[in-house]
């Protein structure tokens, strides 16, 4: 019965344990709840922008955004600490980016908390399962 859990130690907000795996818990429609990013020290509220949009994550590993009607991939790496999405070019590149790895903050099966980070920019996606 052991071997049907999954360790989730690895996303500082959560969950320690979980039964489903973390590609299971990526897969689905999602919808934002925050959307941020902060450059120079400067935060901007992206939220208003993605209020009404979903990404789907399939199980084939491809992506779709509804805002745009594009599709691209994601992959969970770095031990299934990382989500990296492609997109290629898109029509508004700030709030998706053509290519990006998020670190998992948080992994839940109807919440994902995702955070980009370099030396000038914080981007940051809250999304709840639909």
């Amino acid at each position: 019965m052991l071997g049907l859990f999954s360790c989730s130690e690895k996303y500082p907000e959560g969950p320690g344990l979980s039964i489903w795996s973390a590609k299971h818990r990526v897969e689905g429609q999602w919808k934002w709840t925050i959307a941020r990013m902060t450059e120079k020290g400067v935060e901007t509220n992206l939220s208003l922008l993605v209020a009404n949009d979903t990404l789907s994550f399939l199980d084939d590993e491809t992506v779709t955004d509804s805002r745009y009607g594009i599709a691209g991939t994601w992959a969970l790496v770095s031990k299934n600490k990382e989500l990296n999405i492609v997109f290629g070019s898109t029509a508004d590149s700030l709030l998706i980016p053509p290519a990006i790895s998020f670190q998992l903050k948080e992994l839940r099966e109807k919440s994902m908390w995702l955070e980009f980070a370099d030396d000038s920019v914080t981007i940051e996606w809250q999304l709840e399962g639909l």
